[in-house]
């Protein structure tokens, strides 16, 4: 009988010990599930043999009935071990499992993320090469109109220089001419009294002052315009600094007529003054 007791207990210490040295080598047991299930021996428990490993007991002998209560608590004891562990592996199990779902759904949300930002750069980078493009455009149309307002500014650079060259000289010439002539005209009258000298020596005066203004002036103005014109070579001036010489050159031209109309007054004076002596 002692030999039928102690029987149940070995045979689920060797259940335990085998499904204790089982869960340590999961990993060997993992790479195998067929090979598991044929070498379980939860699974492949013979139910009859494990509760009467003796054969078939008394049902009379009371030492029977303890050999058949210690050998089915064994056994669930050790199914209920078995069952703990295999809990807490599918609880560790399903963790990761959480794990990896957590992962796959940070790199689904990096990845989402990525193509918006990806999107919104590409946006960017055409919004900008846009903008690149009109500023070209627009520069190349500046640059035309600048060539165009080079274009006009030399020429009216070259009126400019032909009409400050000629004028003052012919206008000079002009008045020297009729100077001339009016003393010849003086000398050919044929009056030589004091009062002839005294009216030619009044015309030269106010001659000579007239000469002396008339040339200045030309001067001034040859002098403006070779300014002018220098600085036309070196550097390019835009339309609003031609515009702002108009107004001076319409006050050279304003002045000339005024020193004119002056000579013309002097000359006046001078043939009156011929005519009164006379």
């Amino acid at each position: 009988m002692q030999s039928q007791t102690s029987s149940p207990g070995s045979v689920a210490a060797k259940l335990g010990g085998w499904f204790s040295s089982k869960s340590t080598s999961s990993t060997n047991h993992s790479s195998s599930p067929s090979r598991t299930i044929e070498t379980d021996p939860l699974l492949n428990l013979d139910i009859n043999n494990a509760l009467f490993p003796h054969g078939p007991a008394d049902p009379l002998a009371p030492s029977s009935f303890n050999d058949l209560f210690t050998a089915a608590e064994s056994i669930i004891q050790t199914m209920q071990t078995a069952y703990r562990l295999r809990s807490n592996e599918v609880r560790e199990l399903k963790c990761e499992i959480s794990v990896k779902d957590e992962e796959c759904e940070e790199a689904e949300t990096r990845a989402t993320h990525a193509k918006m930002q990806l999107e919104e750069l590409a946006k960017r980078f055409a919004a900008q090469e846009a903008k690149t493009e009109m500023l070209e455009r627009m520069v190349e149309s500046q640059r035309l109109e600048l060539r165009r307002q080079n274009g006009e500014q030399d020429s009216r650079r070259v009126s400019l220089r032909m009409v400050h060259d000629s004028p003052p000289r012919q206008q000079a010439d002009g008045t020297r001419t009729w100077k001339r002539a009016s003393r010849t005209g003086a000398s050919d009258s044929g009056f030589e009294s004091d009062g002839d000298g005294d009216g030619d020596s009044i015309y030269s005066v106010h001659s000579a002052a007239s000469m002396v203004e008339v040339d200045t002036v030309p001067a001034a103005a040859e002098k403006v315009h070779m300014v002018r014109v220098e600085r036309g070579h070196d550097a390019v001036f835009p339309s609003n600094v031609a515009r702002a010489y108009a107004p001076i050159e319409m006050r050279i031209e304003n002045q000339r007529l005024r020193e004119r109309v002056q000579e013309l007054e002097f000359a006046v004076e001078g043939c009156l003054d011929l005519v009164s002596c006379r």
